[in-house]
């Protein structure tokens, strides 16, 4: 409050405590005709299609991150290059072998396609070559005949197989990418609530699309180029052997010092410009889902135009180093080009004991190897960026602490739950986030965690979805152990509701409907009901489209405590016997708050409640309190 002093300070609250700070209160009302101005605006704003703005909402409405996990982000950017394995206790090695493996004959295909289509390339070039020096002192064209022939079959085969060698290729690396981007969601699905790390700001649209797309553009890049260079390289050596045996030394190893010379030049110009380049385009998409988020607070405060100044100097840096790796690049292709060429002119002069036609023969093949051997260097250079995404990719993919689960089931519904010692902390973190609680919740009995920021009340429930293994403690449903139950069955008996539950771009109904498998989906009958246990009755009747009305990405379309009823709503639905809420009454004023409550206590009467709450007034004598510090 020191700072009263110096600054006119405007709040917006409906905290009594927050409100007996200031000096003076103006009160707004508005409540009558409350659903008479949403169904307005909800119309209005489908019908305008205002509804695609999407604020992205908080993953998680709990600092115990902030303890126990990463603080929070300084600049829009901060921690983009951080890898999941510092939660998880080492980033599992993504081998490139391991990765393409499951797909290795299409990838063998693609290799074996390329080496014949640089090769039906070069004979081409070779071909060419002695045909043109042959026909100029040949007086009978029956004796070319052969030559001409093979010139025609070599230029179809080489089209021929050049598209079959594109087409292949990327036809591995999209089902490569495709395998791999599932596994990357099922980890990050896994993990849950287990790594807030991971999800936090943009990092999951980042391994997902950015990444994973910058690998699948790599690897047709790097994979078949690096093998079929090579193979390009002994067969040339090879071919010059049975044409001009003269020649066999000078041209193998004139064309591997073109080669380590094309790499080397590429490798200290670029400075690992095409790894930053890959680093940069992730802190770019994390630092545009974190200005994303963080757009209203920042205008809010006038440093919108810093924070889009921190995103343009990452964007600068990335161009920057697009731009080493380009020269990079271009200076390796011209080291290439003027070997192979300067290779061509010493072949054709250095020995006139070799015959005319021979020596084109090799002259003409060492200049056609010029663009195999620069995709070759192009390859070497990008193969540092491949190593440093497939470790950070890897790193998802890596281990991480599990629950053990069993395979049987409850017997019947579940009417309590009781932790008994539960000790839980996030991998390689200092401290347990709880250490050995003890509470009972039943049915009708709910149980009530209090407590700081950061004391562990999120993560206590995070421990009873199971998305969080404990290290000490057993929580009981009934009298067996969650862990003696299969992950699916307790899974389906539990019902989480977090503090800022996400609101899909859809419709009421769609918003309802993702309670349930398809197959068990609910009629607008049971969804009438379920409104109608939350108190959003009215807000129903007064919308002229009923359960089809949109309401916009986010649930912008709704009040902070619509959508909270809403999500409320739909994890009833679910049938769930443990219902998880975390500060459901968070942001609303105490009459809508003790409204919502009183709501909820009719609608779950039959379940079994662990409410994370500050409010006093949600409490009732049967109810447990456990406070976390």
């Amino acid at each position: 409050m020191r700072r009263a002093e110096r600054a006119t300070i405007v709040l917006a609250s409906h905290e009594p405590m927050t409100l007996d700070l200031a000096t003076s209160t103006i009160r707004i009302s508005g409540q009558a005709g409350r659903a008479d101005d949403d169904a307005s605006a909800l119309t209005e704003a489908a019908r305008d299609g205002d509804l695609g703005a999407s604020p992205v909402p908080a993953v998680d409405g709990n600092a115990d991150q902030g303890r126990y996990g990463r603080g929070p982000e300084q600049g829009v950017c901060a921690g983009a290059d951080e890898q999941v394995s510092d939660e998880t206790g080492g980033a599992q090695r993504l081998s490139l072998g391991a990765l393409i493996g499951a797909h290795g004959r299409l990838w063998a295909g693609a290799v074996g396609i390329s080496v014949l289509a640089t090769s039906l390339g070069l004979a081409l070039t070779a071909l060419s070559g002695w045909l043109i020096v042959r026909s100029s002192v040949e007086e009978y064209i029956m004796y070319l005949l052969v030559a001409i022939v093979g010139v025609r079959a070599f230029g179809i085969g080489r089209s021929v197989a050049t598209y079959a060698e594109q087409l292949l290729t990327h036809h591995a690396a999209f089902r490569t990418i495709d395998d791999l981007r599932l596994r990357l969601w099922r980890a990050i699905a896994a993990r849950g609530t287990g790594s807030r790390r991971l999800l936090e700001g943009g990092a999951p649209l980042d391994y997902l699309v950015t990444q994973a797309d910058e690998l699948r553009d790599q690897l047709p890049r790097v994979v078949t180029p690096v093998i079929s260079g090579v193979a390009v390289l002994l067969g040339a050596t090879l071919t010059t052997w049975l044409v001009t045996p003269e020649f066999t030394v000078q041209v193998g190893v004139s064309l591997s010092a073109t080669m380590a010379l094309g790499a080397v030049l590429v490798a200290t110009v670029e400075r690992g410009g095409d790894v930053a380049r890959v680093a940069g385009r992730s802190h770019l998409i994390r630092g545009s889902a974190s200005l994303n988020a963080a757009a209203a607070d920042l205008r809010g405060n006038g440093v919108a135009a810093a924070a889009v100044d921190q995103l343009d100097e990452l964007n600068r840096k990335q161009a920057a180093a697009e731009r080493r790796a380009t020269r990079g690049t271009g200076l390796g292709t011209a080291a290439v080009t003027a070997g192979t060429g300067l290779l061509a002119v010493l072949v054709a002069v250095s020995d006139p004991s070799v015959g005319a036609e021979r020596a084109s023969v090799i002259a003409l093949l060492c200049l056609a190897l010029g663009e195999s051997l620069a995709a070759w260097v192009s390859a070497v250079h990008r193969v540092p960026s491949v190593r440093s995404l497939l470790q950070s990719l890897g790193s998802v993919l890596g281990p991480f602490p599990q629950t053990a689960w069993g395979v049987g089931a409850p017997n019947g519904p579940v009417n309590s739950v009781t932790l008994e010692k539960v000790t839980a902390r996030y991998p390689h973190t200092a401290r347990p986030a709880v250490a050995e609680v003890d509470a009972v919740a039943r049915t009708g009995c709910w149980l009530f965690l209090d407590g700081p920021s950061g004391s562990g009340k999120s993560t206590l429930l995070s421990a009873v979805m199971g998305a969080l293994p404990l290290s000490g403690g057993t929580i009981w449903a009934e009298t067996s152990p969650i862990t003696t139950f299969a992950e699916k069955e307790w899974r389906s008996r539990v019902a989480w509701c977090p503090q800022d539950a996400y609101v899909f771009d859809s419709t009421l109904r769609g918003n309802l409907l993702l309670s349930r498998p398809a197959a068990q989906a609910p009629d607008d009958a049971a969804l009438r009901r379920v409104l109608e246990r939350v108190g959003l009755t009215v807000l129903l009747d007064a919308l002229p489209d009923g359960l089809d009305t949109r309401v916009g990405a986010g649930g912008r379309a709704l009040s902070g405590g619509e959508r909270q009823r809403l999500a409320v709503a739909r994890a009833l639905l679910t049938r769930a016997d443990v219902l998880l809420l975390d500060e459901p009454t968070a942001h609303l004023d105490a009459p809508t708050a003790d409204a919502m409550m009183e709501d909820l206590r009719t609608a779950a009467h039959d379940k079994v409640v662990i409410l994370v709450s500050h409010r006093h007034n949600d409490r009732r004598p049967e109810d447990q309190v456990v406070r976390l510090s």
